[in-house]
């Protein structure tokens, strides 16, 4: 009954910090708190929830846990270095203010994932999650609903006939990430929830508002999501070997299918008018010639490099690996690329068929996505709060649990 309750209070403390980071980065925030104060007392509420819990023995020390432990120790590494002993002198300021927020931001995320693995509630934080970024869209929706507009959605992918809507978001593309994420969510909670069904109307305002956004990153990484689980549930049934040779044949067929199609697209085009062409003319051109390429031109918010508060000429660096290329250099790259090795270990390479059909294909959309976003990892993402969590979840729960299932 405790443990019950704890997970009710931990849900309900969650849902609440979620919505309040929402409106931070999507400059909405208007309580009366301060949010940093927001963030602390979140912190210790879930200092008091391991507190109360203790009980419940979390064995971090075993060698099973290694990849858990691992992915946490390098992104706290990477932060510290980069925010204390890598700094650019012409950038300290900038430098604090990104490294404050990433250091909470991770301690945020660690403390989470801890609760949920003490608790095993990964089903009541997909559910506070996904009624939380529900609740903020419906919200929006409202007191933007002049923005609602579906009557071009044939032209979404044209850049110059396309009608975009962010609602408030700030950015097309944070809105269409958020709605990304509440679908993903909407999703694995069918999964948890079996016979129960989880609210459609969410599903349906969730999909208006990413078509509103015409955020072409977030559809097709919707797209590529869907077609992934598909496969994952086709291969999976139970066929004879012909059967699933022919759809081994089918998969191969429309990977070509893919590939013709990506040759016949203007890629060089496309780059240009998404001015992510910048980021070939300008930013790595910048990087390489800084003298700075093990250790990256600075710790600093993408933010910064866009609106050149830095000394530095890249435009935006609205791709998460080329960012931390050239905000953390080499060595930092290198970590990082070093943590996406051992995620995609622990759901790729796995005989656990839930983790790789539900899980990495979360993960390969969050990969994806961050080919057009500087996301990976970084503090400024709304998703980060909820893809993360659930990663860091499963990684534990796969070396403790070779048969997990959907409810552990």
């Amino acid at each position: 009954m405790k443990k019950i309750k704890l997970k009710t209070i931990f849900g309900i403390s969650f849902f609440f910090l979620l919505v309040s980071r929402i409106l931070i980065l999507t400059d909405n925030y208007a309580l009366p708190i301060d949010p940093i104060i927001l963030q602390i007392l979140y912190i210790l509420f879930l200092v008091m929830i391991l507190v109360v819990n203790s009980n419940r023995k979390v064995n971090l020390k075993s060698f099973k846990s290694k990849d858990y432990i691992k992915v946490i120790s390098i992104l706290l590494i990477h932060t510290f270095l980069w925010g204390n002993v890598f700094v650019n002198q012409a950038m300290v300021d900038l430098t604090n203010s990104q490294f404050k927020s990433q250091i909470m931001f991770l301690v945020i995320i660690i403390l989470t994932s801890y609760v949920v693995i003490k608790l095993d509630s990964i089903d009541v934080f997909i559910k506070a999650s996904f009624y939380a970024i529900s609740f903020v869209l419906i919200i929006q929706l409202i007191l933007n609903f002049s923005e609602l507009n579906l009557s071009n959605i044939k032209n979404i992918m044209n850049k110059d006939e396309r009608y975009r809507a962010n609602f408030g978001f700030g950015h097309y593309n944070t809105l269409g990430g958020a709605c990304l994420c509440n679908i993903i969510l909407w999703s694995l909670l069918n999964k948890f929830n079996h016979n129960k069904i989880v609210p459609f109307t969410f599903f349906i305002v969730s999909i208006i508002m990413l078509l509103c956004s015409a955020s072409r990153s977030s559809i097709t990484a919707l797209i590529f999501y869907f077609v992934i689980l598909g496969f994952e549930k086709i291969s999976n049934n139970k066929m004879s070997s012909k059967k699933k040779t022919l759809v081994c044949i089918i998969k191969i067929f429309i990977f070509f299918i893919l590939l013709i199609f990506s040759l016949n697209i203007d890629f060089e085009e496309l780059l240009l008018e998404s001015q992510r062409s910048l980021l070939f003319e300008k930013s790595i051109p910048e990087f390489l010639g800084s003298g700075r390429i093990l250790e990256g031109l600075g710790y600093v918010s993408n933010t910064a490099y866009g609106t050149n508060l830095t000394p530095y000429t890249t435009y935006w660096l609205d791709n998460g690996y080329i960012y931390l290329l050239v905000s953390t250099g080499v060595l930092g790259f290198l970590l990082i690329f070093y943590v996406i090795i051992l995620l995609i270990k622990n759901f790729y390479f796995t005989k656990n068929l839930f983790l790789k059909n539900n899980i990495y294909p979360i993960l390969l959309v969050y990969l994806y996505t961050s080919i057009f976003e500087a996301n990976l990892f970084n503090s400024g993402s709304i998703n980060n709060y909820v893809y993360l969590v659930i990663f860091l979840y499963y990684i534990y729960k796969i070396n403790y649990n070779k048969n997990i299932i959907i409810n552990n």
